[in-house]
């Protein structure tokens, strides 16, 4: 249900379609370019709410999120990977992985300058006081968000709002949940509520 309704609120209109598509082209990312797993890397103060809080775990290594593209790579013989992440280091370690794999993977990734978002400031207070774009950073959102909302497969984050989001919406597009992998806490839908979260006690999902 949930799936369903943020896949309802989230239509695309035409001026955004047109521009995901531009954007799609640019990535390398056609109709026929067959299935990929979708990876949401989240960092930059996202890493100090983890630092700061008590009861965010802290954020994971690529290694963690690596290991679990590799798993689905083989288990369900998919190549191409779509990496989004605020993070330009994350984006090299991928590339690394890639170099690595002796061709079975690929890697599709945004042409915008991660570091951009690179600042021990949380973003909103950079976005308000003129620092970053508010137009880039905003529609630099809605093209990862999208982008993954295509994914057959999800390797992300479900501490992070954006990974949740991202995974309902390709479980609605395809009409069943799509294979995934969360590095830190499971499935979670209560937003902003204290309740059991297995694993880790009660928690603010």
């Amino acid at each position: 249900f949930r799936a369903n309704l943020a896949s309802y609120l989230l239509q695309i209109n035409f001026s955004l379609e047109k521009k995901l598509r531009l954007f799609w082209g640019a990535i390398g990312l056609h109709s026929d370019s067959g299935p990929f797993i979708g990876v949401h890397v989240r960092r930059g103060d996202s890493c100090m709410h983890g630092t700061m809080s008590n009861f965010k775990p802290q954020c994971k290594t690529f290694s963690a999120y690596r290991e679990a593209i590799e798993i689905i790579a083989h288990k369900y013989n998919v190549r191409n990977v779509f990496l989004a992440t605020d993070d330009p280091d994350v984006m090299e370690e991928a590339r690394q992985m890639v170099r690595e794999s002796n061709g079975t993977l690929h890697l599709l990734t945004s042409p915008l300058d991660r570091s951009v978002f690179k600042s021990d400031w949380f973003l909103e207070f950079r976005m308000k006081y003129g620092f970053v774009n508010k137009q880039v950073v905003s529609e630099s959102v809605l093209m990862d968000l999208f982008t993954l909302s295509r994914s057959n497969f999800f390797v992300g984050t479900f501490v992070s709002q954006l990974s949740r989001l991202a995974w309902e919406l390709a479980s609605s597009r395809a009409n069943l949940p799509i294979p995934f992998v969360s590095v830190d806490y499971p499935w979670c839908f209560h937003f902003m509520e204290k309740r059991e979260v297995p694993g880790f006690g009660l928690r603010n999902c």
